[in-house]
């Protein structure tokens, strides 16, 4: 499983490699000897749990699809360069 994270206050995200996150924090709380630090640990793994899953999008411009008069051969529609969908393809770019 991989999930977005925002940070507080921004608007930008990180993923994260949930499993192994919980895989780590599993691994802490079998060595940890304090009850409460073990309760917080397991705590934090049901939220890890619950956390959303992402997706990943490709946005229109970067998509096979789309085409210089912003239309998409997917969807058949316009779009803005700017707008995204999970079904698209990207682009290869040459370097």
């Amino acid at each position: 499983m991989i999930f977005a994270v925002t940070a507080k206050g921004s608007k930008s995200m990180r993923l994260i490699d949930a499993d192994a996150l919980i895989e780590r924090l599993e691994a802490d709380a079998e060595h940890m000897d304090e009850p409460v630090g073990k309760m917080f640990t397991y705590a934090a793994i049901s939220d890890v749990k619950h956390f959303p899953t992402a997706v990943e999008v490709v946005r229109c411009d970067d998509c096979v699809y789309y085409d210089s008069r912003r239309w998409c051969g997917l969807h058949s529609s316009v779009f803005d360069d700017n707008a995204f969908c999970s079904y698209g393809k990207r682009k290869r770019r040459s370097d």
